[in-house]
């Protein structure tokens, strides 16, 4: 009896991809960012906030990497992932607030280059305690081996 191969890793990457698209923001491919706090970023209807992708050689498929603005003094809509997320502040100060459903609600604070987890299945919400520029955070997740 003889078994089917499995499918090699990327059958799925264009459905991601088309996700990717359909989110009209800006994305940058390429094989490094000089400065995530300059890159271009467009407005996020999703999250309430700017943002944009970024696209490194070698990781398309594997893993997903977005940049979120927040403006000065706002808050992003509440937002949940399946999966891990993994947040690197390039700019600013702020304040996360994370829950999950019939648990009391975390606050922890954050500044220029802070890393934190939001664990998957969590709602979140980002805060820009700046009342004069904006924030910059780095979201890195497996989202594209997950999907």
């Amino acid at each position: 009896m003889s078994s089917s191969p499995e499918e090699p890793r990327g059958h799925r990457v264009a459905e991601y991809e088309e996700w990717v698209k359909e989110q009209q923001i800006p994305i940058h491919k390429g094989y490094f960012v000089s400065d995530f706090k300059t890159i271009g970023v467009g407005p996020r209807d999703q999250r309430g906030t700017n943002g944009c992708f970024v696209q490194l050689a070698g990781q398309e498929g594997w893993t997903q990497i977005c940049v979120q603005e927040i403006p000065p003094g706002r808050t992003s809509r509440p937002f949940k992932m399946a999966v891990d997320e993994l947040i690197y502040v390039a700019d600013g100060r702020g304040v996360t607030t994370l829950w999950t459903e019939g648990e009391k609600k975390i606050n922890f604070e954050w500044n220029k280059f802070s890393l934190f987890l939001v664990p998957g299945n969590f709602w979140y919400q980002l805060s820009n305690m700046q009342g004069t520029k904006p924030s910059r955070v780095v979201h890195y997740s497996y989202l594209p081996m997950a999907i």
